[in-house]
Formats: C-alpha cells, structure tokens, sequence
C-alpha cells in the first residue's frame, strides 16, 4: 500500500424492518470536545478557584469570561479553575479540563458549530451539517446525559439552550415494511482540513432505491494550526 497523507476511515450501518409496519429510525451524531475527561491542562489562574456543581459548570463560567482561555475542574472538591493560557492536555484521573468555547446552531438550523476564539492550536471552528433541515435535527446543549435521554424517549434532540457544551446532529429515516436503510459513514482528513459524511439510503429486497429525502451530515473544521487532529465523533443508532 502507498503512503498517504489523506487518511480515511469507513462503516456502514444497516437496519432491516422484517416487520409489517413503517419503523421508524434516528441517527445520533455527537462531538465530546469540549469538556476532556480525566484531563488536566495547566496554565496560570485568572481568578481564584471557584466551586461548581461539575465539569459542565465550569466549561460554561470560562466562555462567560472573555479573558479565559482554558480551564480545570477537580471533582474531589469540586474546584474550577479559570486560566488565561492555553495549557497542553495530559491524564489526570479525577480532573476534567477544556479551552473556552461553545456549540451554537446556525439560523438555518442544519447546522451546529462549536466556535473556539483565539490563536492556539485548539481555536478555530467545527460544524456538524445535515445537507438539508428535512429529517434532520441541530442541537446545542449544557448536559449530552439531557440529549440522550430525550433521544431515547421521544427521537429528537429537544430544545437547544444558551450553553451549548454539547453539540449534535440527528438524522431520521423511515424504513417500509421488508425494506432495509442503510447508513454509511466515513471520515478523511489532510494535513488542511478534516471532512466526514453521513447519508442515510433505503434499498427495497430487490435492492431498487426508495426514497429518503437525500439526508447527509458533513463535518467542517476551519483551525488556526494544521497540525491539530480531529477527534472521531461517536455515532447511536437507535430504532423508534
């Protein structure tokens, strides 16, 4: 195999409905990053510590505060540290760490960008897109435990909030009676730029096409350093 600068990755996910009813199918698309779990990043203090209920809490104190830049919760004594440099993660078990920003959706509502001020190698912007805003839903949240459990009760994301520490994408399908949806997933990223896509498809037995409103997720990154690494997202398939 020839060496490559524009690595990838590819998995397909398949739901038959071997039922005599209309199911119904949601995609959940999610990116971790703003709060790095068991993660500490040092840096000097902009404020003395403050006590907050979590890592969440704390996330959402430093992008209130425009000369923060990085902050570190301690659950042991619940203590969250506001700093103004942009410290370099390491493993901290117990600590949870981040660099300010926050996830916003866009006004058209297919979109949701996390949104990263400054000039580290962590700034810039990522947006998670559905191609269209039918059979798609964009969400910005305080809490991803909020998300999944109004995801898994009723399909949908919920309302978004002012917050937004969490950011994600929802993508639906209905699969008739003995047909099968197919959702094939892929990322590829060089040394500029990161993309990822997700389309959802329905083939009949016969493996002719049916109709599924032409629904694909495509993840942008804009960054200030080309060196900085996209992580994976995590992806929930759930039947309705």
């Amino acid at each position: 195999m020839e060496a490559s600068a524009r690595p990838a990755i590819a998995f397909t996910l398949t739901l038959r409905n071997t039922g005599q009813q209309q199911a119904n199918a949601s995609l959940l698309l999610n990116m971790p990053l703003q709060i790095e779990t068991d993660q500490a990043r040092p840096g000097a203090a902009l404020v003395p510590a403050m006590r907050t209920a979590d890592s969440s809490l704390c996330a959402e104190q430093c992008d209130k505060n425009e000369a923060c830049n990085s902050w570190i919760f301690v659950a042991l004594n619940t203590s969250c540290q506001l700093q103004s440099g942009f410290g370099l993660n390491s493993y901290r078990l117990g600590s949870d760490s981040g660099v300010r920003g926050r996830w916003t959706v866009d006004a058209d509502g297919r979109c949701v960008t996390l949104l990263r001020p400054g000039h580290a190698p962590t700034s810039g912007n990522i947006s998670l897109c559905a191609s269209s805003a039918i059979y798609s839903q964009a969400g910005a949240h305080s809490r991803l435990g909020t998300v999944l459990k109004t995801f898994g009760a009723a399909g949908t994301l919920g309302l978004s909030d002012a917050d937004g520490q969490q950011g994600a994408v929802m993508l639906s399908a209905a699969v008739p009676p003995g047909s099968n949806a197919s959702t094939v997933s892929r990322w590829d990223g060089d040394c500029r730029t990161e993309t990822g896509t997700t389309s959802t498809a329905l083939e009949s037995p016969a493996g002719l096409p049916l109709h599924a409103g032409g629904v694909s997720l495509t993840i942008r990154q804009r960054r200030q350093q080309p060196q900085h690494t996209m992580r994976l997202a995590t992806m929930l398939l759930l039947p309705m």
